[in-house]
């Protein structure tokens, strides 16, 4: 309120206070554990109501650009951004509430008793206030107020976009396009209509594993010297060592063999406009030669997994094997493998760990050893980029995705038909029936002109009743 308001955001406090709109609450500031707190009075405690804020307040939550880095995403915001943002502006865009709010209630509210979201965010504070100010607590919330928590954040996401109330901006880390869409629940998605016609969603499938094939590239990082300084010249706060091709053996055995087109490389992410911060994320890292002699038949072996599609199903396969445990499914396995490419290499236990966090910190790390042991060439080169941020590993997968997706998928389709309704959604397109085939053969020859490998697209229909046929299996 103070960035927004000024100096003067006191009175306006004072006012709510003296209006009985606020009480108060604990109205003591304690240094380090919070500021002065203030709460609804009871009269105003239960539901809430959007509004439409006519002045909008500019609060920076990010660290501040460089003025180059503020001209180049002005320049993306003017150009694809602006062909992005149109779909959204048109007003054609639509959510049936009615059945968003019914799907969101049989889903969390199976026997819970709603007390109100406001209430339900003061106790959230309090949990972490109570965390923050001692360590050694184990405060948290009760299942039921989990429940609660998740009904209230979802159903709040569904009533910004019934209400036309949408935002939509470019990640400056990574170059993805956040929208009200992205930070929507993937089933409301079927409650969406576009000037009344249902849309359909063309997902590139298991699109992280699919980009981490480049990295198993020695072309990826160039061949030559004349790459590597053209790469230095394009981000000079990022080193790539002339001997990181020698890491990965280029040649490929496979029966999936790869065509000859406009290989995506490391140049052409680094020095794309989208991906503004990109360098500072990887300033620290030096890549270096400490990964050659390695024998990289595991590579190709994961190469030929994951173009298959059933990386997940291998790893169950070996787990059962190995450990002749079956307490992992499809789902747990994949976020096993998230937690490869996202996390730090080596993660400590908590001091505060109970039962059952131990119990899933023993299942992931047997899973991460079952993949080290399949794969020791991808987990060494994966932990390698990892080791001095594990940020790096992620940015870069999400840098690829959206340098394919946006830039050359949704660069294409703005040049070629720009009258096609475009929602993204990290690695998948929303659009109208009449578009479908069309946004899935640009998507697949993008993806096999930039990486050289065939992906794995679905095509589906994004409609309520599918969520029916869920919840009465459920039940």
């Amino acid at each position: 309120m103070k960035n927004a308001i000024g100096n003067d955001y006191k009175y306006y406090l004072a006012y709510l206070v003296n209006t009985g709109v606020f009480d108060g609450g604990n109205n003591q500031y304690r240094n380090g554990v919070h500021s002065r707190m203030y709460r609804y009075t009871k009269g105003y405690r239960k539901g809430y109501t959007l509004v439409e804020v006519k002045k909008a307040f500019s609060f920076n939550f990010k660290k501040a650009l460089t003025e180059h880095e503020e001209q180049r995403l002005k320049e993306l915001e003017e150009g694809l951004g602006k062909h992005l943002r149109k779909p959204f502006k048109s007003g054609l865009l639509e959510m049936d509430m009615e059945g968003a709010q019914e799907y969101l209630r049989k889903t969390f509210l199976q026997g819970v008793r709603d007390g109100g979201y406001l209430n339900l965010k003061m106790r959230v504070t309090d949990v972490n206030n109570a965390n923050r100010k001692d360590p050694t607590a184990k405060e948290q919330l009760t299942r039921r107020e989990k429940k609660l928590l998740k009904y209230h954040i979802n159903l709040h996401a569904a009533l910004k976009i019934g209400k036309g109330n949408f935002y939509h901006g470019f990640d400056t880390v990574s170059g993805r396009f956040h929208t009200s869409l992205t930070n929507l629940k993937k089933e409301l998605r079927n409650f969406l209509t576009y000037g009344g016609e249902k849309l359909y969603e063309v997902d590139l499938k298991n699109s992280q594993m699919y980009f981490s094939l480049l990295l198993l590239d020695r072309d990826f990082y160039g061949k030559t010297r004349a790459r590597r300084d053209k790469i230095s010249m394009a981000t000079p706060s990022m080193f790539v060592h002339k001997s990181i091709p020698n890491v990965i053996d280029a040649h490929n055995t496979s029966t999936k063999a790869k065509i000859t087109f406009k290989r995506l490389s490391l140049h052409n992410v680094l020095s794309n406009e989208m991906f503004l911060c990109l360098p500072n994320v990887f300033s620290n890292v030096m890549i270096h030669n400490t990964l050659k002699d390695i024998d990289n038949e595991d590579v190709i072996h994961y190469k030929n997994v994951v173009l298959e599609g059933r990386l997940y199903e291998y790893l169950l396969e070996k787990y059962v094997e190995t450990t002749g445990k079956r307490d992992m499914d499809r789902g747990k396995m994949k976020k096993v493998m998230f937690t490869i490419l996202f996390s730090e290499n080596e993660k400590q236990a908590k001091h505060r760990e109970n039962m059952k966090d131990r119990m899933v910190r023993k299942q992931r790390e047997a899973a991460k050893d079952l993949f080290r042991s399949c794969f020791p060439t991808v987990m060494r080169l994966f932990e390698y980029i990892k080791q001095h941020d594990h940020r790096l590993l992620s940015c870069l997968l999400q840098a690829i995705e959206a340098h394919v997706l946006l830039t050359k998928v949704c660069g294409r389709i703005k040049r070629e038909r720009q009258a096609v309704p475009l929602f993204t959604v990290h690695d998948s397109i929303l659009s109208t029936e009449p578009n479908k085939a069309y946004l899935q053969k640009v998507v697949t020859e993008e993806c096999m002109r930039l990486t050289g490998y065939m992906p794995r697209i679905e095509v589906t229909l994004l409609h309520p009743h599918k969520l029916e046929i869920t919840l009465r299996a459920a039940a």
